[in-house]
């Protein structure tokens, strides 16, 4: 599953790669960092347009987010509108990612070494795994991944 803020294993993480049917967007040893682009729906119309929530609950969850300057789908597992594996789904679903759980398929710690413990928990990052000659990077937040690009291109190519 997908976690959203810092390293929270209890959510998953979520891969920098899409499913298998779409095109690469991990971070190429020696090309450009391509960030995943996001569905043009945002989560919110997603989670309606999928049943996945019923409009009160999100309505609730939309105002809870604002007062608090939360993330939408924090707001929703707090408020016990959606499970964490569903809110993690959806994400997944919205970015076209393959959740990956950490715990179960660990990373290669020496990738987190190269780009630093301490920033792994600040940014939400963790360098998971190399496939080739790219590092498979999981995030908790995809949609801040492009803000760290340059980070993680010095880190690994």
């Amino acid at each position: 599953p997908i976690a959203r803020h810092a390293v929270r294993l209890s959510r998953g993480l979520c891969m920098l790669s899409p499913l298998p049917s779409e095109g690469a967007a991990v971070a190429p040893r020696s090309r450009r960092f391509a960030a995943p682009v996001p569905a043009p729906r945002r989560l919110a119309a997603d989670l309606l347009s999928a049943r996945d929530v019923a409009p009160h609950a999100l309505l609730r969850a939309l105002e809870l987010a604002r007062k608090q300057g939360a993330r939408l789908d924090d707001a929703l597992v707090a408020q016990g509108a959606m499970a964490a594996a569903a809110v993690t789904a959806a994400v997944a679903r919205q970015w076209a990612l393959r959740p990956v759980d950490p715990v179960s398929e660990p990373p290669d710690l020496r990738l987190v070494d190269r780009l630093g413990a301490a920033a792994c928990l600040r940014d939400g990052l963790l360098p998971w795994r190399r496939v080739g000659a790219a590092t498979v990077v999981l995030t908790a937040r995809p949609d801040e991944v492009a803000r760290h690009a340059a980070g993680l291109r010095a880190a690994f190519g």
